[in-house]
């Protein structure tokens, strides 16, 4: 039977009931009420739960409500649930994570080994055959303080939550359940958030000039260099460049493949534009026409290796490749006078549709030209 007692330990009230499983195994739990009339309560509820289950006259909704007010942990549910599970399938964490698993296949190898070490913690914290439709947003709290105690890094974290509200969605997309208890969980605010790094005009010199001597990448990691700090461009934009986007005559490219997915024009400084001439010739004397993509099939994640080995060698240690898409558009402002949102236009910062006006062809000024390292003779 159900007891209700005052527990010794900072006068708190605990209940005492049993839970008969439908195989015949009965199991004790207990929980503590911060008030008589919070344990009084727990105790109507534990009395209902002890008798229905031992008569198995219990259903689905009984066991949700049962989960709701605390009375039943995780691990009670499967055998609970096992009495009718004819009547009603359950759709459990871990089906839903090898759902969500199974549709990552898309990501490089890298991406989706990082992506499935946060499903396994996920699935270790809240167990897995926990029904889909038993989570709760507070199952998110314990989740970031699990994590939170293993020493793990608030962007670390948040992936982890991002990743719990997306397979949850799929779950919903799928018809498994009727709502997303993860939709308005908020990630964890980073404190000491990473700052870009913003290199001086004589740091970017040595890194092209180092660059140019490397043979990293079959000697292609000077010319994505040039495209990084010259133009601005994102790692996937830089590889994914072709001949025909190329206006030689005004000494602009026009970067079809974006992240953003709306394409933009940038500037090219003389000597980019130089390298490209020497290389449109190159192909030319071998007897091809300069079509397709300008850079060979390089892996992005070789592209940023090669670059942190010229940092490195140039003392520039914690430099990103990224960071010099944001020394380029720092530059962009304070050494060729372009204004934030001639700046915005180039970068594709932008959210606002309008802006895109500025970078079309009609803009004659190459703001490229003005960057001490983009001049022909460094």
């Amino acid at each position: 039977m159900a007891t209700l007692s005052r527990h010794p330990y900072k006068g708190r009230f605990r209940v005492r009931y049993k839970i008969t499983y439908p195989d015949g195994r009965k199991v004790e739990r207990s929980r503590l009420a911060r008030s008589l009339r919070e344990a009084k309560a727990l105790f109507a509820r534990a009395e209902m739960l002890e008798e229905m289950t031992r008569f198995g006259r219990y259903n689905y909704e009984d066991v949700l409500q049962w989960k709701a007010a605390g009375l039943l942990s995780g691990k009670d549910i499967a055998p609970l649930l096992s009495g009718f599970e004819h009547d009603m399938p359950v759709y459990t964490l871990r089906e839903a994570a090898t759902a969500y698993l199974s549709a990552s296949k898309h990501l490089s190898e890298k991406e989706y080994k990082a992506r499935s070490t946060r499903v396994r913690n996920i699935l270790r914290i809240l167990n897995p055959s926990t029904p889909l439709s038993f989570l709760k947003p507070s199952d998110a709290e314990i989740l970031k303080n699990a994590l939170i105690q293993k020493g793990l890094s608030v962007t670390t974290i948040n992936k982890h939550l991002q990743d719990l509200r997306r397979l949850t969605e799929m779950a919903v997309t799928s018809g498994f359940i009727t709502y997303n208890p993860f939709i308005h969980v908020k990630p964890l605010r980073n404190r000491n958030p990473f700052q870009p790094r913003v290199l001086s005009p004589q740091e970017v010199e040595r890194v092209l000039s180092e660059a140019r001597n490397s043979r990293l990448l079959y000697g292609w990691i000077y010319l994505i260099f040039l495209f990084a700090f010259g133009c601005g461009l994102r790692r996937s934009e830089i590889l994914n460049l072709q001949w025909e986007w190329i206006d030689w005559d005004r000494k602009l490219i026009f970067v079809k493949r974006t992240k953003t997915g709306k394409p933009r024009f940038v500037g090219m400084g003389e000597k980019l534009y130089r390298e490209l001439l020497k290389l449109r010739k190159k192909l030319e004397e071998r007897g091809e026409t300069p079509g397709g993509r300008i850079f060979p099939p390089f892996h992005p994640d070789s592209v940023s290796t090669a670059a942190a080995r010229i940092f490195r060698r140039c003392g520039l240690s914690g430099v990103r490749f990224h960071d010099a898409r944001h020394t380029y558009a720092t530059h962009l402002q304070i050494l060729a006078g372009a204004s934030p949102v001639e700046a915005m236009a180039r970068t594709g910062h932008s959210s606002v549709d309008m802006l895109l006006h500025y970078s079309h062809p009609a803009n004659r000024t190459i703001f490229e030209d003005a960057l001490p390292y983009m001049r022909e003779g460094k």
